[in-house]
């Protein structure tokens, strides 16, 4: 049987992106996020906080970056969590970082239900 050295080191450029090309799935994410964000229905559903996105199949996993009332509640989330993670035992803790994520949870309920 061959070396599986042998596979991966001519078989590597078949099997794994390079730098330059994760740099331009990345970069091109970026550029998608922005037009969203700038678009009038992104900025419509920003001013009623429901980020509930129409957006198309190829910005599918994009919602978080191209939505600021998303990043805006994770952010605060996160903080408040690490910050009651040494007044609250286990249990308070796992209740409040639910109550904290209900309107997410709710909105990834409302987009797979659209999927």
């Amino acid at each position: 049987p061959p070396n599986p050295l042998y596979f991966v080191e001519n078989f590597r450029s078949d099997m794994w992106y390079t730098c330059k090309e994760l740099m331009g799935f990345k970069s091109k994410a970026k550029n998608i996020c922005r037009v969203l964000r700038a678009s009038e229905e992104a900025v419509l559903n920003a001013e009623a906080r429901s980020c509930s996105s129409s957006f198309s199949e190829a910005t599918r996993g994009l919602e978080q970056r191209a939505c600021a009332e998303r990043q805006r509640r994770k952010f605060l989330t996160n903080k408040y969590i690490v910050r009651e993670q040494y007044q609250q035992d286990p249990d308070q803790l796992a209740a409040t970082a639910q109550r904290c994520n209900r309107w997410a949870a709710k909105l990834a309920q409302e987009e797979a239900y659209r999927d």
